[in-house]
């Protein structure tokens, strides 16, 4: 007698050890253990159960059929009452499932070769007849896992191992929509003025060499000589083989040369994105050092919010590696704590399609990041060391791949590697100086080491150079924090209101500002802004808050909390 069998791929069928069926006969029971078994590691929070299954309800009715539906599937699952029995266990705020102990039909690449083939079964079937009326999260969420079980049976995925190790090459992508291209056209110019004509030649040819360090968008330059027509944008994308266009325009006003730049989508024949300069004429290059710096720090970002708006909105193929990861992506700058999970389960179906890219690895270490981060996890240090795994991974199949040695530097920074952390960022600033990432976390590394002046130049640097970027919020929170702690309380709040602004979702940036807000003195307005946190998440211990906020000074901390207790927060 072996352990549990799961059967997904058909009608739901779970069998104990002896081979008799386990009576699960409620729907959302069996939508449960399914949930569980699909996860990473089989666990899951409550909320985010609650919101699949229950989301339609008020949220106290919604806790108390979780609560109802747990202890149902406790009976069942395990019947002897012990701990060291139990294959389904619950905490306080997570449930996992055993999979050590539970073999699943949807997991096991040799079962899925086999239901694609002889049994004639395909993702398509996956919880086949299960539905959920009114239910929407759930639905959402089996489509998802039905396409990334489908990219899983046409991937080499399920190949034996063995045969995976013999042959190498059949590890490369097999998307079927591969990274964006861009192309850098020559700027225009209003007159045959010298400084404007050489300025433009040296943007275009700048900006396609900044952007080339990044892994996300593959670049193609037209050459440094003006094009003496101008067809459309689909017209020029369509013979230069791209998908998307950097134009241009530079002028000359006094001793000052104005820039326009716009990313156009060949799709669509229109702009999505656009950008205006004004940059002093200099004979050292550095204007154009700068304007390179902040114009390139705005496009990728850009670029990427519209090829996941268009995944989200169907325009690309909704189950190969690179619609994968833009949903992935999506979900997780969402921030919230359920949409790291699911932003895990997107992920791991763009790694089964394409195991070797490197910004699919990437994510997922942050994802594990973003779980600590939010306090959802029971073994915060567990899930620290899977993004170290990710990450070391990412590194050491593209050293030379700026962004993942900075999340490699942030993965290394919360396992007290402080000194390895910097080494990281100067080695990512290295290798593309135009990353505002690593410059924002070189002033989060900053301000941690007390070192404040410091850790608002570096932040100011990442917001000048990547005002559009998703982790904008993070370098106006170091900045809120360091005018924390030299009491500058107006200025930390200001700070603090605008990362708010930036990713409202983030809970604990809801919490800062009312400490800066009640250090400040407005009372009335810090307590809005910790019912605002308390909404995101009804629980932040201080714990928690320490996690977050690793300052050396013990001093300074106790003064944060001081500021949250003085309008309400218990700690």
């Amino acid at each position: 007698m072996g352990g549990y069998e799961l059967q997904l791929l058909g009608p739901f069928r779970l069998t104990d050890p002896g081979g008799r069926r386990v009576p699960v006969s409620s729907k959302r029971g069996m939508a449960l253990i399914a949930m569980l078994a699909m996860s990473l590691e089989g666990e899951r929070s409550r909320g985010w159960l609650q919101e699949k299954l229950w989301g339609a309800r008020q949220d106290a009715q919604a806790r108390g059929s979780l609560r109802r539906e747990l202890s149902e599937l406790r009976k069942l699952l395990n019947p002897g009452g012990s701990d060291a029995d139990a294959i389904l266990i619950t905490e306080r705020d997570r449930v996992r499932l055993d999979l050590t102990r539970v073999r699943v039909d949807a997991l096991i690449a040799e079962d899925l070769a086999d239901q694609g083939g002889a049994h004639g079964r395909s993702a398509d079937d996956f919880l086949e007849g299960l539905r959920l009326v009114g239910e929407e999260g759930f639905q959402d969420w089996r489509r998802e896992r039905r396409l990334a079980l489908r990219s899983r049976l046409r991937s080499p995925a399920a190949e034996p191992a063995a045969a995976k190790a013999a042959s190498p090459e059949r590890l490369e992508p097999i998307t079927s929509r591969r990274r964006p291209v861009l192309a850098v056209t020559p700027f225009e110019t209003a007159a045959s003025l010298a400084e404007e004509e050489g300025f433009a030649r040296s943007l275009a040819r700048e900006l396609a060499t900044a952007l080339a360090r990044s892994r996300l968008i593959m670049i193609r330059s037209t050459g440094a000589t003006r094009l003496a027509t101008r067809p459309s944008t689909a017209q020029l994308c369509a013979e230069l083989g791209a998908d998307y266009l950097i134009q241009g325009h530079v002028r000359r006003d006094g001793e000052t040369l104005k820039t326009l730049v716009t990313l156009d989508c060949a799709r669509e024949d229109r702009a999505v994105w656009s950008s205006r300069h004004e940059q002093a004429l200099d004979a050292n290059g550095a204007g154009l050092e700068r304007l390179v710096a902040a114009v390139a720090g705005r496009i990728e970002p850009a670029l990427l919010d519209h090829e996941a708006t268009r995944s989200l909105s169907g325009d690309h193929p909704p189950d190969d590696a690179w619609s994968l990861f833009l949903r992935g992506r999506w979900r997780f700058w969402r921030a919230k704590a359920e949409d790291f999970e699911s932003a895990l389960d997107l992920l791991r179906g763009a790694h089964d399609l394409n195991p070797r890219d490197v910004p699919t690895l990437t994510l997922m270490a942050l994802c594990c990041l973003g779980q600590v981060w939010t306090g959802v996890v029971a073994d915060p240090h567990a899930h620290i060391q899977r993004a170290y795994g990710y990450a070391m991974s990412a590194v050491g199949l593209d050293p030379g791949d700026a962004y993942a040695h900075s999340v490699l530097g942030v993965v290394l920074s919360m396992m007290g590697r402080v000194d390895q952390a910097l080494a990281e960022q100067r080695l990512a600033l290295d290798l593309n100086p135009y990353l505002p990432a690593a410059a924002g976390e070189m002033g989060r590394l900053s301000l941690y080491a007390n070192q404040l002046e410091e850790a608002i130049a570096w932040s100011d640097a990442a917001i000048s150079e990547g005002p559009n970027d998703p982790h904008a919020f993070l370098w106006f929170r170091t900045k809120a924090l360091a005018r924390f702690i030299t009491g500058h309380y107006d200025e930390a709040a200001a700070h603090a209101a605008d990362a708010c602004a930036r990713s409202p979702h983030q809970f604990f940036l809801h919490y800062m500002l009312a400490a800066c807000r009640s250090a400040a003195g407005d009372l009335e307005a810090a307590r809005l802004a910790l019912a605002e946190g308390r909404r995101l998440l009804p629980v932040y211990s201080f714990d928690m808050m320490r996690l977050g906020l690793p300052l050396a000074d013990a001093a300074l901390v106790e003064r944060y909390a001081r500021a949250l207790r003085r309008v309400g927060w218990s700690g």
